[in-house]
């Protein structure tokens, strides 16, 4: 299999563990601290994102896969397996590439509708409470009236800009105040680009039921910590949970392509959680933090040792040497440094099976072996073919050399088996 491909699925297969793990002990913790929580899953994707660099600390490059080679049976259809294997990883590779790149294309169509919005907007005309709030927390956000749109909605960085629907005018006051104030506070607490890093995660991640369950609590997480903040700053509870409640039919027919930057989701377990007055105390707090960071640093160290990637790093990983043959000519064999003698097993030595065994393998530049394949068996049934493999794994070896330089070389190994009389 692909080096890269299988280091994919490694990577896929860790992020799965450790979502999983999360999601278990933030179940067990009952965290009700929207910023903890918000907190806690970016500490999630970012020690998801640096897993790879555990094959920097500790690098295992793959490809020293084992092929036995079987004998051919006499009028047997031949397959070509590798063939077949170097046709399915293509395959996989372009629905990867084609599925990202599709995700990709929607956010940029999503970027360029959201341009036409505020193009196609006009200036809004506040009430003096909502410009006092704009004042405070925003200076720079600039309100607009879109009727292209359903629920109000902020977005840029630079110049951000906050879209109102033609409704939001016939709410009352109060609830004006609250609306505004929440898109006010996610400019002032740039969340914005978040945002655009975590779609772009998705849409990288796009096969990936658990990056996708990552993001919506993130998502999650970030709007019931604002909606916290809203209460702070105005405490009028039920004039927000009916504001909300106003804009939630229209978060069902928002069908725009900016939907993924538009939309506010978890509408439902957003007023759950406002309808709860659960507060954890400072020292429930602490220790609930302190607790989830061992979980998750246990679950990242485990997750590291048991599912190692194994990703070749640096140069050799982006052009990767070709593998010569030791009997090519300017080629010089590696030299063994340090062998390990196969091991009779007891079942091999009750039967006296005795004899020789070839095997070809690649010494890498680094001195390990790998792509070890048996060419001449000598037990199958015993486990002598698996002991010689085993152990010339372990075997370590002075790279091998081309006019020169430090090549893989493909070697010869043979092993012997006897027994004392």
């Amino acid at each position: 299999m692909d080096a890269l491909l299988l280091a994919s699925i490694i990577f896929s297969a860790q992020l799965l563990v450790i979502i999983g793990v999360a999601t278990v002990a933030e179940a067990l913790g009952r965290v009700t601290d929207a910023r903890l929580r918000l907190t806690y899953w970016r500490g999630v994707a970012l020690a998801c994102l640096a897993l790879p660099m555990s094959a920097i600390v500790d690098p295992q490059p793959l490809g020293s896969g084992v092929t036995f080679l079987a004998p051919s049976l006499e009028g047997a259809e031949s397959i070509p397996i590798p063939a077949v294997l170097a046709a399915a990883e293509r395959v996989v590779w372009w629905l990867l590439c084609a599925g990202a790149l599709t995700r990709f294309g929607w956010l940029c169509a999503g970027a360029v509708r959201l341009r036409q919005l505020r193009q196609d907007s006009r200036a809004a005309v506040l009430t003096p409470d909502v410009e006092v709030i704009r004042s405070e927390l925003a200076p720079r956000a600039e309100f607009r009236v879109s009727c292209e749109i359903a629920q109000p909605a902020g977005f840029g960085l630079r110049h951000p800009v906050v879209l109102l629907p033609e409704r939001f005018f016939a709410m009352d006051p109060q609830a004006q105040r609250t609306v505004a104030c929440h898109e006010l506070l996610h400019v002032a607490r740039r969340d914005w680009p978040w945002i655009v890093v975590e779609e772009v995660v998705r849409a990288l991640f796009w096969f990936h039921p658990a990056v996708w369950w990552l993001v919506e609590r993130i998502q999650e997480s970030r709007e019931q910590l604002v909606d916290r903040l809203v209460i702070a700053r105005i405490p009028s509870k039920r004039a927000y949970m009916t504001a909300l409640l106003a804009f939630a039919d229209g978060d069902r027919r928002s069908a725009t392509l900016a939907t993924a930057f538009l939309r506010r989701r978890h509408l439902r377990s957003r007023l759950r959680k406002l309808g709860k007055e659960s507060v954890m105390s400072r020292r429930r707090l602490v220790w609930t933090a302190v607790v989830m960071v061992c979980v998750l640093a246990g679950s990242v160290a485990g997750t590291a040792i048991a599912l190692p990637i194994g990703w070749p790093i640096g140069k050799a990983a982006a052009h990767p040497q070709e593998v010569v043959d030791g009997k090519d000519p300017g080629v010089t064999l590696p030299k063994v440094i340090s062998e390990v003698k196969p091991r009779y097993t007891p079942e091999a030595m009750q039967a006296r099976i005795q004899g020789t065994l070839m095997m070809t393998a690649v010494v890498r530049i680094d001195g390990t072996p790998g792509d070890i394949t048996i060419t001449k068996s000598l037990d199958t049934a015993y486990g002598l073919d698996k002991q010689a493999v085993d152990a010339l794994s372990q075997w370590r070896f002075e790279s091998g050399r081309k006019d020169g330089k430090p090549v893989p070389v493909r070697v010869t190994i043979e092993m012997r088996f006897w027994l004392r009389k």
